[in-house]
Order: structure tokens, then C-alpha cells, then sequence
């Protein structure tokens, strides 16, 4: 018998399926907090004392069993969204600084050359963390 899930708890399962754990906060919170409930997936304390949750091998099963396009492409959507944002910020590019925008932008600044360039890039990736 395969257990009835929400659309909000099948893309749960699919997000934590790709590894991310999350946390119960705002329209996730009564979603994560039944699935836990109901064994389909595990806490874990933070080091910073907070609480997140993952898939357990249940939940996996389960959601392993629900194969819908849909709800994967917009998961897929979100992963590739996620991958431009981490993308965002400045680069060297043949020796010159280069900015790309979140919208799928740039900008070269090619008055900015290296070493400096490359500095920037380390800063801004130092104070981005």
C-alpha cells in the first residue's frame, strides 16, 4: 500500500532526495513536523543548536515510488536557479575582472587587471561565506 503524500510533502521528499537537509521554519514547519511524525524523515541538532531534518530509508522508499515529471522538473528548475545565484559575483577572465549578474548578465571591467582582479575575487568569495 503506497502511502497518500500532499504535494507540499512529495516536493519535501524530492528536495531532501537530491541531499539537502532543511529546516521546520515558515511553510515548511506543519509539512516537515508530519512527515517526521510519520517516520519519513529523521532530526538532527546543528552545531549551532538549531534542529533540521533528512530523509530516512522510508521516506526515500516512498518517494522513490512516486515518479512524477512535473514535480522533478520544477525541482530541477530550482537546483539550476540555485547553481546561477552561486554563480553571481565577480570572476577573472583573461586576466580581467568580470561581474556576473543574477539576472545571466556580465559585466568586464577591463581597467581592473591582475593581481588586483584576482584579489577581489578572493575577497568577495572570503566575505560572501
Amino acid at each position: 500500500m503506497t502511502e497518500q503524500l500532499t504535494i507540499d510533502e512529495q516536493t519535501l521528499l524530492m528536495i531532501m532526495r537530491e541531499g539537502p537537509r532543511m529546516l521546520a521554519i515558515g511553510r515548511w514547519e506543519k509539512t516537515i513536523l508530519s512527515l517526521y511524525e510519520r517516520g519519513l524523515v529523521n532530526q538532527q541538532t546543528t552545531p549551532g543548536g538549531g534542529t533540521d531534518y533528512g530523509l530516512t530509508y522510508t521516506g526515500r522508499e516512498l518517494i522513490d515510488g512516486y515518479e512524477d515529471n512535473e514535480m522533478r522538473e520544477v525541482i530541477e528548475a530550482h537546483n539550476q536557479n540555485v547553481t546561477k545565484i552561486r554563480d553571481v559575483g565577480p570572476h577573472v577572465v583573461g586576466g580581467n575582472l568580470f561581474f556576473k549578474m543574477s539576472d545571466g548578465s556580465s559585466i568586464s571591467c577591463e581597467c581592473i587587471k591582475d593581481p588586483y582582479a584576482s584579489q577581489i575575487v578572493e575577497m568577495w568569495r572570503r566575505h560572501a561565506r
